[in-house]
């Protein structure tokens, strides 16, 4: 075990699966690599892309990114495979929260703190890449009928078969802790969502993001 310092405001991480790299994002507009997560990392911030949300790579290495740029609108930046600088990539829907980007095994999914331009309402967008940015494949929506039918997930997970990102299969499961509705973390089906299919409690704190390990 070994402690990589980042400075201050780390939002999350993500493994590039094709090298081993290690990718953090901040909210100071810092992206930094660690290859093969040691020793020191390579810093790919861009004035383009600041206040950056949770990293995911999709299965072929390429970093995405949700950023909050001038009056709260959110880019979705891409560091590509082999790539030496984030860059705004196109999208054909709008994201209007930002949250964390993950690969869910088919998909490389966006999350969403005011989902469909709801406020306090969760959810999660599946999107292919191709030449011309990102197409919108499918959503997720992660209703909840506690805290007064609000929904505020951060961090969702997707739980494939394989610790992401190598998964090759759909996960079935998102889980994630509901800030509108604490001390709870909620379960959900996946791609379908709805509402929580079971919730278990937590101890008497917040609880900001959840990972699950997959045995392999």
């Amino acid at each position: 075990m070994r402690t990589l310092y980042t400075g201050t405001f780390q939002t999350a991480c993500s493994i590039d699966p094709t090298t081993g790299n290690l990718a953090v994002g901040t909210f100071y507009g810092a992206l930094d690599v660690w290859k093969k997560a040691r020793g020191e990392p390579t810093n790919y911030g861009s004035a383009a892309c600041p206040y950056i949300w949770g990293p995911g790579y999709d299965d072929h290495g390429n970093l995405f990114v949700e950023a909050n740029a001038s009056a709260s609108e959110i880019f979705i930046c891409e560091l590509p495979h082999g790539g030496s600088s984030l860059q705004i990539v196109a999208a054909d829907w709008k994201i209007n929260y930002g949250a964390d980007v993950m690969w869910d095994g088919k998909y490389i999914t966006f999350a969403d703190q005011s989902f469909g331009g709801q406020d306090l309402s969760a959810g999660v967008y599946q999107a292919t890449e191709n030449a011309s940015g990102l197409t919108l494949a499918g959503s997720t929506a992660l209703n909840d009928p506690c805290g007064y039918g609000r929904s505020d997930v951060l961090q969702p997970f997707i739980v494939g078969r394989k610790n992401t990102p190598k998964n090759d299969r759909q996960g079935k499961v998102v889980i994630g802790s509901n800030n509108s509705c604490l001390k709870f973390v909620d379960f959900w089906a996946y791609p379908a969502g709805g509402n929580p299919r079971t919730a278990i409690q937590t101890p008497d704190k917040v609880v900001m993001g959840s990972v699950v390990s997959i045995k392999e």
